[in-house]
């Protein structure tokens, strides 16, 4: 075997090995670590942006949205805001994979149009 073979092929095992070992949880944060700070980046970007009205839970890296949105846009924009919370997303780098709105409710709209009464925006 040429040694071009050979440190290619160990570069290729090292790679998968780390890989295994990142993904078996045996380095790097816990699944409950990850849980916590996406909860806690996604919450501060949902007030950032004036939802205040949702809430978050985190089920691993997958948000699930809570709480009563004023109108239905309102509540797309939140999973908007949700899923792009942390930068890099995605299972391996650690983001939002996901945002489930299924347990959010939205406002009916005799009871939208009263709190943009309240916050003085006409439609």
């Amino acid at each position: 075997m040429s040694p071009a073979l050979r440190l290619t092929i160990g570069c290729l095992a090292t790679a998968l090995l780390g890989l295994a070992t990142v993904h078996a949880g045996l380095i790097g944060p816990s699944h409950g670590e990850v849980s916590a700070k996406l909860e806690v980046a996604v919450t501060a970007a949902l007030l950032a942006e004036g939802h205040d009205w949702a809430a978050v839970r985190m089920d691993g890296q997958r948000a699930i949205l809570l709480g009563t949105a004023p109108s239905a846009d309102a509540l797309r924009e939140a999973r908007r805001v949700a899923v792009r919370a942390v930068s890099v997303g995605g299972p391996v780098a650690g983001g939002v994979t996901g945002v489930d709105i299924r347990q959010a409710d939205v406002m009916p709209a005799s009871d939208e149009r009263a709190a943009l009464r309240l916050r003085g925006v006409r439609r």
